[in-house]
């Protein structure tokens, strides 16, 4: 299977996935513009008003829904104009609780139970939790839709990455990957262009996103479990049946399922027992280190990328400038370090991110009062240099663990990232 027909397969492998990551993510990443209070008229008595003043004397202070500030979103679906700043916080902050309770348990089932089954059966779970949160008028089943989604998220997230980096020759893992990146965060900008030039009213691009959602899960069944995780825990007849799907999509006539790996004959001989248990994992001081330190490396990415999301309806500047900006700079850094991380290695890799991160930083806390009108260009600087991170987070986790472990190491890391998410907010 070599040349253009090998190619099949990959191509609707990534365009498969590519549906599942960007489909639900909508809700998540429309959250800065779901929470984003409006612009109000201000009397010439008091050229600057607030939302405090509109709470106090909304006639004397009305919303300017010609602003590009003023959507139709949760705000105004969930009445939350005047609302405590925490109630708003709470909308977030829902999300990543729900998802840190869940991400060890549903991770881990990908590894006990393969990564199809997880994969699909959360799919289909957030079909109607989004559903819910289009209709609902309450703040609190809106918060507990949310952190429903957040539980779902690991299946259809972390252990979707997983899943690909197994389906795809080793040469392309980093690349496939960094083009999921890529959706992922292209997302936050068409939302941004789709509030800007579009529509002001959230619900029409969620009917577009739950479209894809269900297209996902029609896609999802027809891709194979992954070969190299029946194989690593010894089921090779079904390692077989994968590999030959594989090869029908591909169209390679005359292949033969005729074979035994090595490891087959191996284990028929010696008799040796698959042990893929966490207290095997734990016991390797060498896996136990890789995973203390990459789970501290991927709470510094995870947590900068929401602290900015969620920050930046407050920073000085065009908001929907901002957003744009910071959204190229996450493409790019995607697609630039999905090139250069396997020639400049894991630990290379993750230098050079975070210095270009502490530059921007530095620039964003000492130069921002003086020099409001390059907010922008911080926070490109900034988060180019986070972005980078969080694809080698990404990206390196099946380079450091072995594939049995694969899918539970990337729900610990995300245990840990997402606890710091949940202060975020």
């Amino acid at each position: 299977m070599r040349g253009k027909r090998v190619g099949r397969f990959q191509y609707f492998l990534t365009a498969t996935l590519l549906v599942i990551f960007i489909s639900p993510n909508h809700v998540l990443y429309a959250l800065p513009f779901l929470e984003l209070f409006p612009a109000y008229i201000c009397p010439e008595s008091k050229p600057e008003c607030s939302r405090e003043d509109h709470c106090r004397d909304p006639l004397a202070f009305p919303v300017d829904w010609e602003s590009s500030r003023s959507v139709n979103n949760l705000v105004q679906q969930l009445g939350l104009e005047c609302a405590e700043p925490y109630q708003i916080g709470m909308l977030g902050s829902s999300f990543f609780i729900g998802m840190t309770l869940f991400v060890v348990l549903i991770t881990r089932l990908g590894d006990l139970l393969g990564r199809k089954r997880p994969a699909i059966v959360c799919q289909i779970l957030s079909i109607p939790i989004l559903m819910g949160i289009m209709v609902s008028r309450s703040l609190y089943l809106t918060s507990a839709l949310l952190f429903l989604f957040g539980a779902v998220t690991p299946g259809r997230e972390h252990v979707v990455f997983t899943y690909i980096g197994e389906l795809v020759p080793l040469r392309n893992r980093t690349l496939t990957g960094s083009i999921l990146l890529f959706a992922d965060a292209t997302t936050i900008g068409v939302v941004a262009l789709y509030f800007l030039y579009v529509s002001k009213n959230w619900l029409y691009f969620q009917y577009f996103s739950l479209a894809l959602n269900v297209a996902a899960i029609f896609c999802l069944l027809k891709v194979p479990e992954s070969p190299k995780y029946l194989h690593s825990i010894g089921r090779f007849q079904e390692a077989r049946e994968a590999l030959a799907r594989i090869a029908v999509i591909n169209g390679a006539a005359g292949y033969s399922s005729d074979f035994k790996f090595v490891e087959e004959v191996h284990r028929e001989t010696e008799e040796t027992k698959v042990d893929g248990s966490l207290r095997r994992l734990v016991a390797d001081k060498g896996h136990l280190r890789n995973l203390l330190a990459f789970a501290g490396l991927w709470v510094v990415g995870t947590f900068n990328t929401y602290l900015i999301y969620f920050q930046i309806k407050y920073m000085k500047g065009d908001f929907f400038v901002n957003i744009i900006v910071s959204c190229a700079s996450d493409i790019v850094a995607y697609l630039l370090a999905g090139a250069l991380i396997e020639r400049l290695g894991i630990r290379l890799s993750y230098i050079v991110s975070f210095v270009w991160c502490l530059a921007g930083a530095l620039m964003y806390m000492f130069l921002r009062s003086d020099h409001p009108h390059f907010i922008p260009v911080f926070l490109m600087v900034a988060n180019f240099g986070n972005s980078w991170s969080v694809n080698v987070d990404w990206s390196s986790n099946c380079m450091l663990f072995p594939v049995i472990f694969a899918s539970s190491t990337n729900g610990i890391c995300n245990l840990l990232a997402r606890i710091s998410n949940i202060f975020a907010p």
